[in-house]
């Protein structure tokens, strides 16, 4: 959580530089209705109502053009993975407001800990697969800040290399790529490593294209659809694992 408030406040920082070079940034938290509320305020350049709904859109711009969703959309998928929400109340030339409600914890018992423990992604290794340089980034970052320690490559290729030499706990791959896409990809990786052919999950932005519903339909792995939401991301690699 102390990441994901730097980010807003480093995002809200770099909006004011931009819009009017100075500026003040306002936190304030609450009890609401048994739950922790922390709002994070600044006088910036804020947004039109219009784009208010893509603030957490990692490819999306803020302030000038330049990209700042990166930082946010980590912020709201670690927000959301402490059970929490996040939203944001914007005008434009009259600066915006995060909210983000947190519940408040209850002393658990040593099993239900050690149970949600299990669930983390700490410890793992895993290889991600996208064309995107976009969202290798956002990938990369996110699940840096989970304590997984992520491959990223840009290339089914290169990907089919490094599993030559190093092990993985899951595999997560785009689809539809140039050169090599993940159906040739799964079925090189079927003959060369048979044994993490039921850790791979498939991500697409193509879902209603007829060849690759068909193909994700006839396998048993799960698969995620761009633009997918990283603790959405998250749950689908624990519930692999946990199946295994």
């Amino acid at each position: 959580m102390r990441q994901a408030l730097q980010h807003i406040i480093e995002h809200n920082e770099q909006t004011i530089k931009e819009f009017h070079g100075f500026g003040e940034i306002r936190i304030k938290t609450s009890e609401v209705e048994g739950k922790i509320e922390i709002l994070i305020s600044d006088d910036g350049p804020g947004l039109p109502s219009e784009e208010v709904s893509r603030a957490f859109d990692p490819l999306f711009s803020w302030s000038h053009g330049r990209r700042t969703g990166l930082e946010l959309a980590l912020s709201h998928s670690i927000v959301i993975d402490h059970g929490g929400t996040m939203r944001v109340e914007s005008e434009w030339g009259k600066g915006s407001t995060f909210i983000l409600t947190l519940p408040v914890l209850r002393v658990e018992r040593e099993g239900e800990g050690a149970k949600e423990a299990e669930r983390s992604l700490i410890g793992l290794r895993g290889l991600f697969i996208d064309d995107d340089v976009n969202i290798l980034e956002i990938v990369s970052k996110y699940f840096g800040e989970m304590g997984c320690e992520i491959v990223t490559v840009p290339d089914a290729r290169m990907a089919l290399r490094i599993l030559e030499e190093k092990e993985f706990d899951f595999v997560i791959c785009d689809v539809v790529m140039p050169e090599m896409d993940g159906r040739d990809f799964y079925q090189i990786l079927r003959q060369s490593r048979p044994s993490l052919i039921d850790r791979v999950i498939f991500s697409t932005g193509d879902i209603m294209r007829d060849s690759t519903r068909e193909f994700l339909e006839s396998l048993p792995n799960p698969h995620i659809e761009k633009p997918f939401d990283l603790g959405a991301l998250r749950e689908a690699i624990i519930r692999l694992l946990e199946n295994l």
